[in-house]
């Protein structure tokens, strides 16, 4: 019995919530907010905020619902989009659905990425990807042809150009103050909490400080066993926590020498230096697509605390680690294909914007507006 400092760590959450975080951190309100309905899980940065932020080197590949919804501060006529494609493991979009509260419209998306409609003035829009191209993969297990989900890098709307949303600078500090952090429940109590880092803690899922609110983070407990519950609801996710009422003396331990060259995105290097076999962990669910090498050397993965990423790392010298999520090689190329292709996109929006009349535009009844 007594009192006890409650220490947590938690990771990001991949979803609407850790996006929605992400554009609050740029501090600019008054910008496209992005949101999908769905997300393939083919890489560790793809996300609908990629499609308005010019970086053409990021993108965003459907899952099972292709839906987009944006919304940006005040209306605007808008009568013509350009749909980057991504390439790679993805297809590019053929044909979408417009829905707003202030008129719909169904255009197709040529070869270059550019649909044209009748003007909608409206602040917000849901995009369906009703049509994608045709591009197919083998489909081992099925023995047949698998169609490809549509991928964008860019969703460039030439009326709308002074509301793009940055990314928040990697650097930049972030707080989520009391009651803001992750539900954490000491003993069948549930006790706010509040977490701090940066954002490139968010955005490459690094482990996230996680304290209460209480005076030094500590709880008071009864003598007898406590459970220790953590919801999963929000940005962040608590993987572990503990509770002490002193300190205590550790074994000794030596542990080898680490240190990241490159801890970005789908290919990652790092430097180990020479010990004894480790287990080399990074902080993100157990996945096949992750290859890592020692030096040419293929490691063994491994799964750590029953769904953490890990491999082994034989006692010797060390040398350079090389992480790669192999999915994402294919598409990555794709990608500076589009990047190249989209500033000629963005050219070709301007000057279609002087061409008179919609092409390719099917008129619908206006709906409500999306719930």
């Amino acid at each position: 019995a007594g009192d006890y400092t409650v220490s947590a760590t938690a990771l990001p959450v991949p979803g609407e919530a850790l996006d929605k975080l992400l554009f609050e951190l740029t501090g600019e309100r008054d910008k496209i907010e992005v949101t999908a309905d769905s997300t393939a899980r083919l890489g560790t940065n793809l996300s609908p905020r990629n499609l308005t932020d010019g970086d053409l080197t990021t993108a965003w590949i459907a899952g099972e619902r292709p839906v987009l919804r944006l919304n940006w501060p005040e209306k605007r006529p808008v009568g013509e989009i350009v749909f980057a494609a991504a390439g790679g493991l993805s297809a590019r979009a053929e044909q979408v659905q417009i829905s707003s509260p202030d008129g719909t419209a169904v255009a197709s998306v040529d070869e270059n990425g550019m649909a044209r409609f009748s003007p909608i003035n409206t602040d917000r829009m849901d995009i369906t990807i009703s049509k994608t191209a045709p591009l197919t993969v083998h489909n081992p297990v099925a023995d047949g042809q698998l169609q490809l989900p549509v991928g964008l890098s860019e969703v460039y709307i030439p009326a709308l150009e002074e509301f793009r949303s940055p990314q928040p600078k990697p650097d930049q500090k972030f707080s989520l103050p009391c009651g803001k952090g992750p539900v954490l429940s000491v003993g069948g109590t549930y006790l706010e909490t509040k977490a701090e880092g940066r954002v490139r803690d968010l955005t490459q899922r690094r482990p996230i400080e996680v304290s209460l609110c209480t005076d030094d983070s500590k709880v008071e407990l009864a003598a007898s066993s406590t459970t220790v519950q953590a919801g999963d609801e929000g940005p962040l996710a608590i993987t572990d926590v503990s509770l002490s009422n002193g300190t205590t003396e550790a074994t000794a331990a030596t542990p080898r020498s680490v240190e990241v060259k490159q801890g970005e995105g789908d290919r990652r290097t790092v430097e180990v230096g020479a010990g004894e076999a480790s287990y080399l962990q990074i902080h993100e669910n157990h996945n096949k697509g992750w290859k890592a090498t020692l030096d040419g050397k293929e490691l063994t993965p491994l799964r750590i605390d029953g769904w953490q990423q890990a491999w082994l790392v034989p006692e010797g010298e060390g040398g350079t680690v090389t992480l790669e999520y192999e999915p994402a090689k294919i598409y990555q190329w794709g990608l500076i294909g589009a990047g190249v292709l989209f500033l000629a996109l963005v050219v070709l929006a301007l000057v279609g914007r002087k061409k008179s009349g919609p092409e390719e535009t099917e008129e619908l009844p206006a709906p409500p507006g999306p719930g």
